[in-house]
């Protein structure tokens, strides 16, 4: 083969990669990518670090298989060496763990994945990971523009608009329950950043990536290369922050880079569902909560009726839209009134009850005994599918905690008040028995009553306590 005809098929492979992953995923692990030696058996590519190697062959051994039997022919095995020939090789593709990987990949797709379908504009929270990298795919149904605003979370989207301006604190911090909005105007965030700078380079993060990769790192001794390829961006935003605890690595790497991040004037926006104040009680590190004590620290508050009723109202107008079926607005104002949770649980139910006019294909008019009846079902049905094992894992999350924990014989200040608040909101939300209650905590029924008592008194008394534990009963719609 000629040096010249070899050139062309890296240029086509390069091209190939950039078309597969995206520009972002590209410039992250891929560029630049040279080939070596190469057959039928056995190919050498050279990636620019380690990091990038480990990537390569862990998270895009599919892409990378396919896209090079497409240019250079079929082969057994690409092996990944980091930096320049002669470095010793730090990863392989083998045909037959690309070929694993595409099928699992295949089968563990959503739905939504597969469709071509547009998503329909919502304030639902649904960002969709991209092959597990450290950076996600955006939600781009989410924009500030169809974020609803009032008086609840008026500051919040004013705050997110000043991180895209660069007008805003070095961080930005915005806190509150699950489904009140945050992740929306994360997304809204990274969306209208892009529009606006469409060359600069923006790292949307969560818990789940950010610790996978700081673990990676410090098992392959790339930690260097990681900070890197962080620093190596515009914007970053990260997600659950709450649930950093115990991974204290992961939080001085995330607290390093936001030290790093403020001398350069690089914004940060974060989210979490819990105070500055209230993640140091968790066991968050200081050096991470004064960080964003230091900067904007927002709350988003419940939804009021206002807001619920603005939402509805424009779903409505969605719908007609799309349907042609007008819905009347005074049960349009009953289900703003009756779905009084969250943002997020409000459109499942408007979901529901559209799907349940259209499958009524036009059988009379829509009557107010048929809406309350509609509506009582998947309210009911709601409330049926609080488990204790929803309310085990909420708790833990509030309070910060982990399962092992509230299980455990450890009678730390903190773990007693997590273990009462569990016990008070299951004997609330739940039907289940004291004894099944005092099984999820490996306790007897006499200690289960003991807790729900003492819950009620410090849920009066102490204020932090009867903010998590009201913070419990609006998650599940108490």
């Amino acid at each position: 083969m000629t040096q010249e005809n070899q050139e062309t098929k890296l240029a086509a492979f390069r091209d190939g990669l950039k078309d597969f992953y995206g520009t972002d995923i590209y410039t992250s692990y891929f560029d630049p990518i040279d080939v070596g030696e190469y057959d039928s058996r056995r190919a050498t590519l050279f990636a620019k670090n380690r990091l990038a190697a480990d990537r390569i062959s862990t998270r895009f051994a599919t892409g990378v298989h396919a896209l090079w039997c497409e240019h250079f022919g079929p082969v057994e095995t690409i092996e990944i060496c980091e930096g320049a020939e002669g470095v010793q090789m730090s990863s392989v593709i083998r045909a037959e763990d690309a070929a694993k990987q595409a099928s699992a990949a295949l089968m563990a797709r959503p739905a939504r994945e597969i469709s071509a379908a547009p998503l329909p504009e919502s304030d639902e929270e649904t960002t969709q990971p991209s092959d597990n990298s450290l950076n996600v795919l955006v939600n781009a149904m989410q924009t500030l523009d169809n974020f609803c605003v009032n008086e609840t979370n008026r500051m919040a989207r004013l705050a997110t608009e000043q991180v895209i301006e660069g007008s805003g604190a070095p961080v930005t911090y915005l806190y509150g329950n699950n489904g009140y909005g945050k992740s929306h105007l994360l997304n809204a965030a990274c969306n209208e950043y892009s529009r606006r700078f469409p060359g600069r380079r923006i790292m949307y993060i969560t818990y789940e990536s950010l610790v996978a990769d700081v673990s990676d790192a410090v098992v392959s001794n790339s930690i260097k290369d990681l900070r890197a390829h962080l620093n190596d961006t515009d914007l970053l935003v990260f997600d659950d922050v709450q649930l950093l605890r115990g991974r204290k690595r992961t939080q001085e790497e995330l607290a390093c880079l936001m030290e790093r991040f403020q001398p350069l004037g690089k914004p940060i926006l974060v989210a979490g569902a819990l105070s500055p104040g209230e993640l140091a009680e968790t066991g968050i590190s200081p050096r991470l909560t004064e960080r964003l004590k230091g900067g904007a620290s927002i709350r988003i508050g419940k939804p009021d009726a206002i807001l619920r009723l603005r939402i509805v109202n424009r779903s409505a107008e969605q719908f007609t839209a799309r349907t042609g079926t007008e819905i009347p607005q005074r049960h349009l104002d009953y289900i703003a009134r009756r779905c009084d949770v969250s943002v997020r649980e409000l459109l499942g139910i408007l979901r529901y009850f559209e799907i349940a006019i259209v499958a009524r294909d036009n059988d009379g008019p829509i009557t107010d005994e048929w809406v309350r009846e509609i509506l009582s079902e998947k309210l009911a049905s709601q409330k049926a599918q609080t488990t204790l094992e929803d309310v085990f894992s909420f708790t833990a999350s509030t309070f910060g905690v982990t399962s092992a924990d509230l299980r455990s014989k450890s009678r730390r200040r903190e773990l007693v008040r997590a273990r009462q608040a569990f016990c008070l909101s299951a004997r609330k939300l739940t039907d289940e028995s004291l004894k099944a209650i005092g099984s999820m905590i490996a306790r007897d029924h006499t200690t289960v009553m003991h807790s729900i008592d003492q819950a009620e008194i410090f849920s009066t008394g102490d204020k932090t306590f009867g903010h998590k534990i009201n913070t419990i009963f609006d998650h599940f719609g108490l």
